[in-house]
């Protein structure tokens, strides 16, 4: 009898967790605040790993691979709000900066490429160091061998899990698979074709242009905790369709427009800038009116960005 295969999923993002997998098949899963008992607990899932093994009845030795999500190391949370001061507590010197890269990015379209690409080189010159640290952290909490463990970057692992978890698998047949979230391994967005094994990525949108953060950042505008109270937010926008509530949306939809021809959507400035704007923009809007607004929005944009890759793909 052939021993079994396990392989061991981790996320080590807000809301970590913990998969186990046997020949293929999820015999357990957990996440971390479930035993925590803190709200979008990040770090390395502990207690979800142990939860998985114990459940399966087997040791550290017994597992053959760790698969962990990000290239990267994640951000991780909690996130600091400047909103009820309706001012960004950062120095005169870095607001100023601020303000003069945005004016490069109006007059120089290319100025936003440049510091996106200095920034990723910025962060890939400490990545071998971090990953490093990294490996060594995960390595005491599951000692397998450094060599077993491999990391899978950020829109990869959404992509795995939306198709794995469909009826839409099959190794003969090709889907499209899109992604979409804040941000990921530099990524917001992702389109790709999965097609005998093998993820293809035809398209991917940078985190300046993160239609993930624009919501995020609103949710926050709007007094509720980022990354957790998003539904809130989608939860009020039916409440009202006035035209105080469009103008809202005509306020904040004018920094979004969709490039057909790159099958992905350009914000006018980067979303950071953007954040900034939003006390000025629409600091005296109603929030239901905001809510709806940043709810049509996001429809619009997803929905439209989608048909027009069905459409070429």
């Amino acid at each position: 009898m052939n021993k079994p295969i396990y392989i061991l999923g981790i996320n080590e993002s807000h809301t970590a967790s913990a998969a186990l997998l046997k020949d293929g098949e999820i015999i357990a899963s957990a996440q971390e605040e479930r035993f925590t008992r803190k709200k979008l607990q990040a770090g390395i899932p502990k207690n979800a790993i142990k939860f998985c093994l114990a459940f399966a009845q087997i040791s550290a030795f017994d597992i053959d691979l760790v698969a962990v999500s990000d290239i990267e190391p994640p951000f991780l949370p909690p996130f600091e709000s400047p909103y009820h001061k309706f001012k960004p507590p950062l120095p005169l010197l870095l607001l100023l900066l601020l303000n003069l890269e945005e004016k490069l990015e109006a007059l120089f379209p290319i100025t936003k490429k440049l510091l996106i690409l200095l920034y990723k080189l910025l962060i890939s010159l400490q990545l071998f160091k971090r990953q490093r640290e990294r490996l060594k952290n995960l390595n005491e909490v599951i000692r397998i061998g450094r060599e077993n463990y491999v990391f899978i970057p950020h829109h990869t692992s959404h992509a795995a899990s939306a198709l794995f978890s469909s009826p839409q698998t099959s190794s003969k047949k090709t889907s499209l698979v899109f992604t979409c979230d804040g941000v990921g391994d530099f990524e917001s967005a992702t389109i790709s074709k999965y097609h005998m094994g093998k993820f293809k990525k035809l398209v991917s949108i940078d985190f300046s242009q993160s239609i993930g953060f624009f919501y995020q950042h609103v949710t926050q505008f709007l007094g509720f905790k980022p990354i957790e109270d998003e539904y809130k937010v989608m939860g009020l926008a039916p409440y009202t369709n006035t035209k105080n509530a469009r103008r809202v949306y005509k306020i904040l939809k004018r920094f979004f427009k969709i490039d057909k021809e790159k099958n992905s959507w350009k914000m006018t400035i980067s979303e950071y800038h953007l954040w900034h704007k939003l006390p000025r923009l629409i600091g005296y809007k109603r929030f239901d009116h905001i809510a709806h607004a940043v709810q049509i929005i996001t429809e619009e944009i997803l929905t439209e960005w989608v048909e027009n890759a069905i459409k070429k793909f």
